[in-house]
């Protein structure tokens, strides 16, 4: 009787491992196929050019410092930011609302549009203070 219960033991250890394995592949095929998915939408944005061709404009390092310093003491591009993300959240939540309400949708896009340009707006104020501030110490 002993013999037997190790065996279906030793079975059970198989199956487990069997099905650790498989799960390991599939999980690796998934990661594969959004990878790949991932490099045909960045190629189809970005075109032929490759991301070792694009390279992304940055600030030099003091102006990023200075800026992240502004954004922590502006409370009102924060709370303007958060209005931006509050109305995005509109725009989901009547959108995807049963029925559909075309133009209870358009008015929260376009509530959120005004937000975000508000929000940008406020933003590069904030950039333009910070460029010429540097630029004065110069």
């Amino acid at each position: 009787m002993s013999e037997h219960v190790a065996k279906h033991r030793r079975s059970w250890g198989r199956m487990a491992l069997i099905a650790v394995l498989g799960l390991s592949l599939l999980g690796n095929a998934m990661t594969f196929g959004v990878i790949w998915r991932f490099q045909q939408v960045r190629g189809s944005v970005m075109g032929d050019a490759g991301p070792e061709t694009v390279k992304v404009p940055t600030f030099p390092r003091e102006i990023r410092k200075a800026l992240r310093a502004g954004f922590v003491a502006d409370e009102a591009l924060q709370q303007s930011l958060r209005e931006a993300i509050e109305a995005r959240r509109a725009v989901v939540a009547v959108s995807t609302e049963e029925p559909f309400d075309k133009a209870a949708t358009e008015a929260a896009m376009a509530e959120f549009r005004a937000r975000f340009i508000a929000s940008v707006d406020e933003l590069q104020d904030l950039v333009l203070e910070v460029i010429e501030a540097e630029a004065a110490k110069d």
